[in-house]
């Protein structure tokens, strides 16, 4: 899995890694439904991705939607690489 998830009290962490496209989607899907009922912060960590498809972006903004609608916070840590210039581009960033 090209992700990894880590969970304290109030905060959470979602790092992506290497290519995250729809084959990784629906395994992926489930972890950000965990994440979008926190109330607490979810920082994305999108710095080592090599990639990101319209189906993994889909859920980047599906998880900010409800964070913001269930009182979380959603951060991104997007980096210099090819996803942080990726995301830079469609203005996320």
């Amino acid at each position: 899995m090209p992700w990894t998830v880590e969970v304290e009290d109030h905060r959470a962490r979602l790092a992506l890694t290497g290519i995250v496209d729809i084959f990784e989607a629906a395994p992926l899907h489930a972890s950000v439904l965990d994440l979008a009922r926190r109330k607490g912060e979810v920082a994305v960590d999108v710095s080592a991705c090599s990639g990101l498809d319209s189906s993994a972006l889909q859920l980047l903004l599906a998880l900010r939607v409800a964070l913001d609608a269930g009182g979380g916070r959603f951060v991104l840590h997007a980096g210099d690489g090819p996803a942080g210039r990726l995301l830079a581009r469609l203005g996320v960033v």
